[in-house]
């Protein structure tokens, strides 16, 4: 069941905006690649379902958008259809948009 009022268009996603002045220094094992698919984040306990974008990807972990992250739990699957996949996900970093994740399985769907 789809919770109601949580579609997200590909016209909606902006770059966040930084709030410090240092650059950013990377720290992932290898980089992401861009994607910008279409996801369906899939939470447990009452289930439920809720639109997402996956910004960037790489085989450990990705960048996805929300509407709002507020009602996301720290592990939570996706399923992306374009790559016929589900990613187990662990809530690296977030803010009220964004979450960072690090794919803990990834399994075709």
């Amino acid at each position: 069941m789809k919770k109601p009022g949580t579609t997200f268009g590909s016209r909606d996603w902006q770059e966040p905006e930084r709030t410090d002045a240092a650059p950013l220094v990377e720290q992932r094992s290898e980089p992401r690649e861009p994607q910008n698919l279409k996801g369906l984040c899939q939470i447990d306990g009452p289930p439920y379902q809720i639109d997402c974008r996956i910004i960037d990807m790489s085989s450990s972990g990705a960048r996805l958008q929300f509407a709002s992250t507020a009602e996301i739990p720290p592990t939570f699957k996706v399923y992306v259809e374009a790559l016929n996949v589900v990613l187990e996900c662990r809530t690296v970093w977030r803010n009220e948009t964004t979450i960072g994740v690090e794919q803990t399985i990834r399994s075709t769907s």
